[in-house]
């Protein structure tokens, strides 16, 4: 009974020590978790950067670097339009191609291929959910 002392600091160091770790680890997933959440509401950080670095470094106007936010935005605008219509155009060839290879194909063979095509288009959808927690 004379290691009582012994025992009872083990146990307490090693129960402040999954206390600490439950408690760090939560706040760290908490930070980032808010880091993720900040840069899916800051979808235009690239352009603020850019623009603030055009200000420091070009030093325009104010009335040209109004017309240079302007132009920043409506450029922006016009990419997103054509980054949805490539994607939806690359989907179409996607599906067309899928639909070729399958007439090449026996049935047997075809289910093999669609069960190829399920896992592949199973780690797209991953990736575009992962993209989007970026944006």
């Amino acid at each position: 009974m004379r290691n009582w002392r012994v025992w009872t600091a083990f146990l307490l160091v090693f129960f402040l020590g999954a206390v600490a770790g439950v408690a760090g680890g939560g706040y760290v997933m908490k930070k980032r978790i808010q880091s993720f959440q900040k840069m899916r509401s800051d979808k235009f950080v690239v352009r603020d950067k850019f623009l603030n670095r055009i200000e420091k470094k070009v030093d325009p106007s104010p009335e040209a670097m109004a017309n240079i936010r302007i132009i920043v935005r409506n450029s922006q605008v016009e990419l997103q339009a054509i980054r949805k219509n490539a994607s939806i155009e690359a989907a179409t060839i996607v599906d067309d191609t899928m639909e070729k290879i399958r007439a090449e194909l026996t049935p047997s063979q075809q289910e093999r291929f669609n069960i190829l095509a399920e896992r592949a288009r199973k780690r797209i959808q991953r990736l575009r959910f992962w993209r989007s927690m970026t944006r």
